[in-house]
């Protein structure tokens, strides 16, 4: 089994997604790794995981016994990683600080939207439906339309004679469909209608979407 998603999570936030080992910035390409295999009987414990970018994953994870090449990394010294580079996050990390709680919370989020998703969300955030104030704002006339192509349009949009006048996302809209309700369903995003064909009108973030988008977490922002 892998580690749950609880596990995953506070591992990346402990780690500021950071690989433990080189200290790089890993992003969206961090691996919670098992510092005893779990093939070999490691559990899928917090005291088991550690966040290594891919090449620091793939140096401690094919090592050949049978014909060694420089020096293996020990579970003791992965261990010892961890817990130097976390240690010194602890220091100069404030836990209490509002935008800290926010952007582990948006990285909770962003780790289970899958990248269709992601698109949807990117697209919006470029968009006069990312910065709403909702006590003052009307709802904007932005809309997710799906020919020629899947596209978002700010204004009006005509069916009869669809054409590139937006902002394209390259999914197929099968599968963009299902994110947009995903998004809806985890609050990062709302729309009024559903066009029987192929699209959603007057779609935006939502408050909890534009905290999300604006967090360093996003990838549009690494």
């Amino acid at each position: 089994m892998p580690f749950s998603n609880s596990v995953r999570l506070e591992v990346l936030v402990r780690s500021g997604r950071h690989c433990c080992v080189c200290h790089e910035f890993a992003g969206r390409t961090a691996n919670v790794h098992h510092i005893h295999q779990e093939a070999l009987g490691g559990p899928n414990t917090i005291d088991n995981a550690i966040c290594l970018c891919q090449r620091c994953h793939s140096e401690a994870g094919h090592y050949n016994s049978a014909h060694p090449l420089g020096t293996k990394y020990s579970p003791q010294e992965l261990r010892a990683h961890r817990d130097a580079w976390w240690s010194q996050l602890k220091l100069t990390s404030a836990p209490s600080d509002e935008s800290a709680t926010l952007e582990a919370y948006a990285l909770g989020i962003l780790v289970e939207i899958d990248d269709p998703g992601l698109s949807v969300l990117s697209a919006l955030s470029a968009s006069s439906a990312a910065n709403l104030d909702f006590n003052k704002d009307p709802v904007p006339n932005v809309n997710l339309v799906s020919i020629p192509y899947p596209q978002l349009v700010e204004g009006d949009f005509d069916w009869g004679n669809p054409r590139e006048v937006g902002n394209r996302i390259s999914w197929p809209w099968l599968i963009l469909k299902e994110s947009v309700q995903d998004l809806r369903l985890r609050h990062l995003l709302h729309f009024h209608t559903v066009d029987g064909r192929g699209g959603f009108g007057s779609i935006y973030l939502s408050e909890l979407g534009q905290s999300v988008v604006r967090s360093l977490s996003f990838p549009s922002a690494e």
